[in-house]
């Protein structure tokens, strides 16, 4: 689990911890959403799904109003194929900013398959890695 300590070598605080961790905790800030901190020790987390090398994914099962959020991270090659609707990304970025704001979707057809194929694709072959998130994407009512 990430943290915000000092850089020995700045003096600066920043985020310690695995780099899939840091950055997904940089890209929630960049985006100016709730305090990590807070967000973490309040939620109340009824499962946690250790990361599997088979399954090359993790979650955490936490409960909400009205039922149960599962959130899952993983390699791409697995979780993509589970998909069905992606988020969309405005060009200009606003609604990312409001954490409040809803969340569009729509469903993946063979061009967004493609086009999430091409990108993945894209950021590998400069040697850089992603994952796909599945991030309040899954409301279960019962466990």
């Amino acid at each position: 689990m990430a943290f915000k300590d000092k850089d020995p070598g700045s003096g600066k605080l920043d985020f310690v911890w695995s780099k899939t961790e840091i950055a997904l905790l940089s890209f929630v800030k960049d985006l100016q959403w709730s305090n990590f901190r807070e967000v973490r020790n309040t939620a109340e987390v009824i499962q946690m799904i250790p990361f599997s090398s088979e399954q090359k994914a993790m979650g955490v099962v936490v409960k909400i109003e009205g039922g149960y959020r599962l959130y899952v991270k993983g390699a791409n090659e697995i979780l993509t194929n589970l998909c069905t609707r992606h988020i969309v990304v405005s060009r200009n970025g606003i609604a990312a900013m409001d954490e409040n704001a809803p969340v569009e979707t729509t469903n993946i057809d063979m061009d967004a398959k493609e086009n999430i194929s091409r990108t993945i694709i894209f950021y590998a072959n400069q040697t850089l890695r992603t994952i796909t998130i599945f991030p309040a994407g899954c409301l279960l009512t019962s466990l």
